[in-house]
């Protein structure tokens, strides 16, 4: 296997980055604001009492009676609402929802390094693209939601431990020293 640094031209990343991010944003537009009883009663009142520790520690029981629900990646939404209008926060949010279409890219194309690069390429962004045309996934860009935040925390490290497990043990010793870069980076975005 080549090193995973290696696997993909300097251009193909940011170029596949920026398509889905500027998709995404695009599309939070078109939909509009996320407004409904999550946001108010949950997204945003969790987010409230999580900068004020002394309203978490009163307030977390009643206002979360049917579990835990870490408040703290609902933080960001809140704060960049109190700074910016409606449609700057879905902008923002929609854009970083984008960022799900590069992960599934980096996959894909870990996965099918051993095919032809252009047609691992356009593989790899048909799955990707196939990936984000489902109807959860549209309905929560650039909402309040977690749901379309944490799978590039999952996938790209996901992308990284599989580039080290299935590279070509022919040419490279068990783990370089990238190797254990990429395993130590997995680790801290899944931890």
């Amino acid at each position: 296997m080549q090193s995973f640094y290696r696997l993909f031209a300097k251009w193909e990343i940011v170029l596949v980055t920026l398509i889905g991010m500027i998709a995404t944003a695009v599309a939070a537009v078109r939909l509009g604001m996320d407004f409904g009883p999550d946001l108010v009663n949950y997204h945003f009142y969790s987010a409230w009492q999580a900068l004020d520790i002394k309203r978490m520690d009163a307030n977390i029981f009643p206002s979360n009676i049917q579990g835990y629900l870490n408040p703290y990646i609902y933080v960001p939404y809140y704060v960049l609402f109190k700074i910016m209008p409606p449609m700057g926060v879905g902008i923002v949010f929609g854009a970083l929802h984008g960022l799900c279409l590069v992960s599934v890219y980096v996959l894909a194309r870990v996965c099918l390094q051993h095919w032809p690069e252009r047609i691992a390429r356009q593989t790899a962004f048909g799955c990707a693209v196939f990936g984000l045309i489902n109807p959860f996934f549209i309905s929560l860009i650039g909402a309040s939601w977690s749901d379309n935040l944490t799978p590039p925390l999952v996938l790209l490290p996901l992308a990284a431990i599989l580039a080290v497990r299935f590279r070509d043990k022919t040419q490279e010793p068990a783990v370089t020293g990238d190797g254990y870069k990429l395993l130590a980076l997995a680790g801290l975005m899944l931890g």
